[in-house]
């Protein structure tokens, strides 16, 4: 019973690392984001959402009238 309980603590404590390691990635929504008027590289399909490349960055994307872009 003890072993199980120290293992249970041991993966409790790698998933809020991992979580807090992915979390430092996130993108603020804070302040002006000029992405307006750059290229982007349409990684999936939007249809009408998906994601796009732009400057290295992965960002969700969405068409402007609802259309597919491959």
């Amino acid at each position: 019973m003890l072993t199980f309980i120290v293992v249970l603590g041991i993966c409790a404590g790698a998933a809020v690392a991992i979580v807090a390691a992915l979390s430092e990635h996130k993108k603020s929504g804070a302040g002006d984001i000029e992405l307006i008027g750059l290229t982007a590289v349409v990684e999936t399909k939007l249809d009408p959402e998906g994601t796009v490349l732009v400057r290295g960055e992965l960002w969700r994307a969405s068409s402007n009238d609802g259309s597919v872009i491959d």
